[in-house]
């Protein structure tokens, strides 16, 4: 029998693999603060959350645009200048909406407008003769990596109870392993699959679906169901290396990844046991009355927990998801942190005690 000393593995498994981008899906964030303040003039208001937003999501130009314009709209000229350059580097080259923008009157004689102007004509003129290569979606069979971490003094004819580390988005499972490090080592078998959708633009980043904006589309349900097939196929396939302790898994997600833990909940109550959803959200158009009962039959256990800081992804989500599985009967346990978006002591020392407490149990 294999004594499972290895710490990284990497098998073979089919998927589909689609490549898109828009605006990640996730419900409210800065982001429905900034359109909101927006749609009702309230311009400083919109500039600021348009600019945390894009602090936490460089690569999404259409922000970055409408970051531009209320800063404009707000009488600041030279910042809506480089906010404009900004996008235009993010990704933004509508030439003609942006000469045509009464948004941007205020700004068109700022150098950094005819800097972004000249960038997007060079962007354009570098693509010209590709106007017919356009990308569409297909299958694709790929090799997807997990890392695991097992316990100190492992016992390899032991049963331990898994548990799977969702790292959020741009991040990947290599560093998100180490999260284990500061959980209990001496109980758990941890592993940490690598998400399956590269971001461009970043160092060996990743996340759950493909950027396509609508969390209702046809293309993302079937992205989300793919995704949670491979975990569930990464966290089977750990039994050929290590004795586990029952047939369903325990799941910790951050950020995006929590919003993919709460996936794991509601698509595959028959594997999941629980799960932490850590800084996220809760994707309401999955959240059917049908799945939610599944949920409370199957007896999946929740904790939530969140910073009342978080600057990426609002507590409000947090208190919407405890919510709507409370009302459906479904075990919650629900904290709040003094925090940004990250995961501080006290919320791994809860999450530690949480698992413990429902994995430990004689």
């Amino acid at each position: 029998m294999n004594h499972c000393k290895f710490w990284q593995l990497i098998i073979l498994l089919s998927m589909l693999v689609a490549i898109s981008l828009a605006v990640e899906p996730g419900g409210k964030s800065y982001l429905d603060i900034a359109n909101t303040a927006y749609l009702e003039k309230d311009w400083a208001k919109a500039a600021e959350y348009y600019q945390k937003w894009v602090e936490a999501q460089p690569s999404d130009y259409s922000s970055w645009y409408n970051w531009a314009c209320t800063l404009a709209l707000n009488g600041e000229p030279e910042e809506a200048a480089q906010a404009l350059l900004g996008a235009v580097q993010a990704g933004w080259k509508d030439r003609k909406h942006t000469e045509t923008d009464s948004d941007l009157d205020t700004i068109r004689d700022q150098a950094d407008y005819q800097k972004a102007l000249e960038l997007i004509d060079e962007i354009l003129a570098k693509s010209k003769g590709k106007a017919s290569e356009l990308p569409y979606l297909a299958p694709q069979t790929n090799l997807s990596p997990y890392w695991i971490k097992v316990p100190a003094n492992f016992n390899p004819e032991t049963p331990y109870p898994l548990v799977v580390l969702l790292h959020g988005r741009g991040g990947n499972g290599e560093r998100f392993l180490q999260v284990a490090n500061s959980l209990d080592t001496l109980h758990f078998i941890y592993i940490a699959p690598q998400a399956p959708y590269y971001i461009d633009g970043t160092q060996n980043g990743f996340q759950y679906w493909p950027r396509i904006g609508d969390g209702d589309s046809t293309i993302f349900r079937q992205a989300a169901e793919l995704t949670a097939d491979w975990i569930v196929s990464a966290a089977h396939d750990v039994e050929k290396y290590c004795t586990l302790n029952g047939k369903k898994f325990w799941v910790i997600g951050f950020s995006q990844g929590a919003g993919m833990a709460h996936l794991m909940g509601l698509l595959r109550p028959n594997d999941v046991a629980g799960y932490a959803a850590l800084g996220g959200f809760l994707i309401r158009s999955f959240s059917t009355p049908d799945r939610l009962q599944k949920m409370k039959k199957k007896g999946v256990k929740v904790f939530i927990g969140h910073g009342t800081e978080d600057q990426v992804v609002t507590p409000h989500e947090s208190k919407e998801a405890f919510d709507i599985l409370t009302a459906n009967g479904i075990d919650v346990s629900y904290h709040t942190y003094t925090a940004g978006h990250t995961m501080p002591d006290s919320m791994r020392h809860d999450v530690t005690f949480w698992l413990q407490e429902n994995c430990l149990k004689k």
